[in-house]
């Protein structure tokens, strides 16, 4: 395990004071939970986004994000991605072909 050392404002060190306090734990356990966890999410939300800029496909996905296939389909069905004027053009072409 690594050790970073961090800055906060003083009213986020309350927090987590509080909260540590709250949850019974040391407030050193309860910051690696919260940093894993938001890392997490900020990694996922980074390939939702590629994703969504067709940069990577699903398999890609689900393997970076450390997921099933099938939980990777899952979460994209709740996500909201943009369909532009270009991306509906480009499905019509498509549609007149068949």
């Amino acid at each position: 395990m690594e050790v970073l050392t961090i800055r906060i404002q003083e009213h986020v060190a309350k927090q987590l004071s509080h909260l540590a306090r709250d949850m019974k734990k040391p407030q050193a356990e309860v910051v690696r939970e919260l940093m894993n966890k938001a890392v997490k999410e900020e990694h996922l939300q980074q390939l939702l986004k590629k994703y969504a800029q067709k940069e990577i496909t699903l398999r890609t996905l689900a393997k970076e994000a450390e997921l099933s296939l099938w939980k990777a389909q899952e979460l994209l069905s709740r996500v909201e991605f943009p369909y532009g004027k270009e991306d509906l053009q480009r499905d019509l072409k498509i549609l007149e072909a068949l």
